[in-house]
């Protein structure tokens, strides 16, 4: 049996919402249309939709990174699993015989806070040792 992480709606709406008032304030100052702000709100909306089907999943052979592309990672190719920290969120990060690759999910941070990534780092983590040989 598979175990998937993606961000949930939480998470996903407030970073995308809060360029809103930004760009609000740049047609305000008639440094943008009004048609100009529309449209990149219609942008933010579509991304709040879209970015829902990013995430991880955990088979027996290895990790999906699903996002604008797929990417699979057998779990022996993986040298280590640790977390990362950037901007103030915290990220989950595989190292593998390709490099360093940052994990759209599990996230925990400001505006995409997340009280279970502890345990789902955990879960990812177990399943890697459970699984790489």
């Amino acid at each position: 049996m598979n175990k998937t992480f993606h961000l949930s709606l939480k998470q996903r709406i407030p970073m995308t919402l809060a360029m809103v008032p930004m760009l609000v304030a740049l047609a305000v100052d008639g440094m943008l249309s009004v048609a100009t702000v529309l449209l990149l709100t219609l942008v933010a909306i579509v991304s709040i939709r879209s970015s829902g089907r990013f995430g991880v999943t955990l088979t027996a052979q290895g990790v999906r990174a699903e996002g604008l592309r797929s990417r699979f990672f057998p779990w022996s190719a993986i040298r280590e699993i640790r977390t990362e920290r950037m901007l103030g969120s915290r990220f989950v990060v595989l190292v593998s015989n390709r490099g360093r690759t940052r994990l759209r999910a599990p996230i925990s941070g400001f505006l995409r806070h997340d009280s279970d990534f502890d345990d789902k780092y955990a879960d990812v983590v177990s399943w890697w040792r459970a699984h790489r040989d």
